[in-house]
């Protein structure tokens, strides 16, 4: 799947970086005063980015059909936040009545009409010295005469006047942060409620005329707040409209439509959804099951290029606290996550909450100013940052899995899910799962990083769901007690610990102090170094005891990269045992934390033996090269001498099956046509760098297929060359045509003299009668005598045989071959080829020589 990066494309001000609370902050005092960004002053760009909900659009049919005269409920409240939020409404409705010639084209089958807008913003006004909430709308209808002694003594001018004031006209009133005006205006708060109650009933009377005001769902400001905010929606309870939230997928479409100006073809999307499908079928019980369901195969695909996790923690959740706006804080939280990751690139088909950036602080203080910032010290230790442990376990975990950031991730997406102020907080692991898997990330690593960084994070707790605070947990107590663990007890545990998990591949030697304490044997061994060693001393390979070391080439030496982290892990696992049997200390723990332990101590006992094969990473092969084995992936292997010895096998200098072609090539010199099977073992235990067979069976096997397949012979008691045989350390192993020659030899000094018989017994002919004896029938002899040059090539020379001596098959034949070569024929030829073809097919030679021909 195409990263979302490669199919997206973020607004302009996102993509620059150029984002400012107030584009998400729509203020509809400040359009009005034209000072608003051009994304809510200008009618065209801000209908353009503005997703039309079925909420809104309700609303706006509604307005627009009293407006017309065609009736509806004067009167409506907003008090829920829905489409773009209860702000955004206001702005649709204010410019949809003042330009509506100009996007009518947007939408044309909302009805059309013309008004005069009035409005008034509690936030803009100033109680004292501004003009109260009837004299700004009778300033702005251009009648302020009927109001102003009412405005300058803050006194409410009573529904005649108001009517007056009002018009016969269409007109639509929008009345924004109401509450908040009323309670700075404290001292004729009672005037504003007033004012509220005459203008509802006059607008209700009067036809053609729309209020549309907006309630907050809490009371701000304390205990006036809360009066403030009871008493106007007694007023406006009684006739109000009240309008629904968003509905099902439409906030995902606002998002989209505010956030990016394209979001990718259909079919991508599809294939993203369809993807993400898939994956959570195969994973079963090891995902919510709501993520299953064909329905949320859709959420994707509304959701896209975010992943729905993300936007609905964060409007749910989050969205809880009421300093967090909702659709505004929701907003400009995304713009700066996808700023961020836009510039990083990370291969991800889509935004998931894991990827959520901490260490960007503008994302950062975004979530630290709604719950106390004390939770900064919580993300630099455990989540994000320079330090933080949860990046260190992703170093630890190898490689392969450094580049996903996985357990950054799954710590990322863990305090994210930490907070709500209703409700309960935390996330489980089947949550974790849906929150961080994406392609390349095996679903079995989350289990393995949730696990370490239980073991390690300071600040995460566990209750059967995952959570942070800033209470530090058990790791804090852990952490006190390994600094009493002294430096003598935690060597001595390390060579325990290393002489566990030195295996039994290789036949180990741990921590030699000098030469002599590795014997100079056929078998393949392996030094384990101590943690301080001389990487320039590698006289175990030239020494052993008080003589030179002759097998060389089975010696092989590992050191350790750094024993600090193998040190570390030593005295965790001392600590915790140290707990445990501290009776006090362990009484006090929480039952969870009691069960924690026992996890820990048991997993502790395991990374022990991950941090031995780590640590040993060089080794030294006999012509004292140094290889750095790198850091090993979990599970790869469970003991140094494996690992070591799987890379001598993948590196060839182990072989589990020898060729004879190699054997024979390394065996045999120029001019030497034998050697004993031992001696040749000997040069491939004893040669430093060549390739060595892993025992003395494999190289006989191979000598036993070398014979069989003529790449030599063998010489044990009898001559073997291109047949079974069973070769001992002490047979001899022949050049092939030495083997030919030998053979060749010994045959000839068997042969018997007997006479030639081709494909069949030939019956001999009765003995000739005495003389003047009477027989039966006389046997006739008749000699056929050929003596042709026959111009054939050699693989035709078949065709003599079909077409001359076939044809006689059925008479007692007697065949004399005569062959005339031109220049020399090759003893070699005669003997091992000739001699020994006529010896297989059983044929008594009566004179087999070679004499010269006269060219005559």
């Amino acid at each position: 799947m195409q990263s979302w990066w490669e199919v997206v494309t973020p607004s302009k001000e996102i993509r620059e970086g150029n984002i400012r609370e107030d584009i998400f902050a729509a203020d509809l005092g400040d359009v009005v005063d034209g000072k608003a960004p051009l994304e809510y002053t200008d009618a065209v760009t801000f209908f353009s980015r503005t997703y039309l909900t079925q909420g809104l659009k309700n609303l706006l049919e509604d307005v627009l059909s009293i407006l017309a005269g065609n009736g509806g409920n004067p009167v409506i409240q907003l008090k829920t936040p829905f489409g773009g939020g209860k702000t955004h409404a206001l702005l649709a409705l204010y410019h949809w009545i003042k330009n509506g010639d100009k996007i009518d084209y947007l939408y044309p089958n909302l009805p059309k009409t013309s008004a005069k807008v009035v409005v008034f913003v509690g936030t803009k006004q100033d109680p004292l010295k501004g003009r109260t909430p009837w004299g700004e709308m009778a300033y702005q209808l251009g009648r302020y005469d009927f109001v102003k002694e009412h405005d300058d003594k803050r006194i409410s001018p009573g529904k005649d006047v108001l009517s007056k004031v009002l018009g016969d006209e269409p007109l639509l009133i929008l009345i924004d942060e109401l509450v908040e005006y009323a309670v700075k205006a404290k001292d004729f708060a009672d005037q504003v409620s007033a004012f509220s109650q005459e203008l509802t009933e006059v607008v209700r009377a009067r036809g053609r005329c729309c209020l549309v005001c907006t309630l907050p769902s809490s009371a701000p400001y304390g205990e006036r707040g809360e009066r403030a905010l009871n008493e106007l929606q007694k007023i406006f309870g009684r006739v109000e409209t009240i309008y629904e939230p968003v509905k099902g997928m439409e906030l995902y479409e606002i998002i989209r439509k505010r956030l990016f100006d394209y979001v990718g073809d259909e079919s991508t999307i599809k294939n993203v959804a369809q993807s993400h499908f898939e994956m959570y079928q195969k994973m079963g019980a090891d995902v919510p099951p709501k993520v299953k369901e064909v329905a949320y195969r859709d959420k994707i695909e509304h959701a896209y290029p975010f992943h729905p996790e993300l936007i609905d923690l964060l409007y749910e959740r989050w969205g809880s606290y009421s300093t967090f706006q909702r659709t505004r804080g929701v907003m400009a939280l995304l713009a700066w996550v996808v700023h961020d990751l836009y510039k990083q690139r990370l291969p991800s088909p889509l935004i998931y909450p894991s990827l959520v950036n901490l260490e960007n602080t503008k994302i950062r203080s975004n979530f630290i100013k709604h719950i106390g910032s004390e939770y900064n010290s919580v993300i630099d230790s455990d989540i994000a940052g320079r330090s933080a442990k949860s990046q260190r376990i992703d170093k630890e975990m190898g490689s392969e899995y450094e580049k996903y950031g996985i357990a950054k991730n799954i710590a990322t997406t863990i305090f994210l899910y930490s907070f709500t102020s209703s409700g309960k907080s935390g996330i489980t692991l089947p949550e974790i799962r849906v929150a961080i898997l994406r392609e390349g990330i095996p679903p079995t690593i989350v289990g393995d990083a949730v696990n370490k960084l239980k073991d390690e994070l300071w600040y995460l707790h566990t209750d059967g769901v995952y959570r942070f605070t800033t209470q530090p947990n058990l790791n804090r107590v852990i952490v006190e007690r390994e600094q009493t663990i002294t430096s003598e007890k935690t060597v001595e545990e390390t060579r325990k610990a290393i002489q566990n998990g030195a295996g039994s591949d290789l036949q180990c030697y741990l921590w030699p102090k000098s030469h002599a304490d590795i014997p100079d044997d056929q078998n393949l061994k392996l030094a384990i170094l101590p943690p301080e060693f001389d990487k320039e001393n590698l006289e175990f390979f030239d020494k052993a005891g008080s003589g030179f070391r002759a097998n060389r080439n089975t010696l092989f030496l590992i050191g350790m990269d750094s024993h600090e982290s193998l040190s570390m892990a030593i005295k965790n696992w001392l600590a915790l045992k140290s707990i445990e049997k501290d009776p006090d200390l362990s009484q006090s723990l929480a039952p969870q934390d009691k069960k924690d332990l026992k996890e820990r101590i048991e997993a502790a006992k395991s990374n022990i033996n991950f941090e031995v094969i780590s640590a040993y990473r060089h080794l030294a092969l006999p012509e004292k090269v140094w290889k750095d084995l790198g850091t090993p992936t979990i599970g790869l292997s469970s003991s140094i001498s494996e690992r070591v010895k799987n890379y001598l096998l993948q590196e060839g200098r182990i072989l589990r099956e020898i060729s004879p072609q190699y054997i024979f090539n390394k065996a045999f010199g120029e001019g030497e046509g034998e050697k004993r099977v031992e001696n040749i073992y000997n040069l491939f235990l004893r040669t430093p760098g060549l390739s060595i067979p892993e025992n003395k069976e494999i190289f006989l096997d191979a000598i036993k297929t070398g014979v069989k397949g003529k790449k030599f012979g063998l010489e044990d008691g009898s001559i073997y060359f291109g047949e079974d045989c069973s070769p001992t350390m002490e047979s001899i192993v022949l050049r092939p045509e030495i083997a030919e020659q030998k053979k060749e030899k010994k045959r000839e000094d068997q042969d018997i003299e007997r006479p030639l018989v081709l494909d069949r017994e030939i019956p001999q002919p009765p003995a000739p009668p005495e003389r003047g004896e009477v027989t039966g029938k006389q046997v006739k002899r008749k000699k056929l005598a050929i003596r042709a040059k026959v111009p054939l090539p050699w693989n035709f020379w078949s065709n003599i045989f079909r077409g001359v001596i076939q044809p006689l098959q059925g008479d007692q034949l007697r065949i004399t071959i005569e062959v005339e070569a031109e220049g020399e024929i090759d003893e070699n030829t005669i003997n091992l080829k000739i001699k020994e073809t006529l010896n297989q097919i059983g044929a008594e030679v009566e004179r087999f020589n070679v004499v010269d021909v006269d060219e005559g």
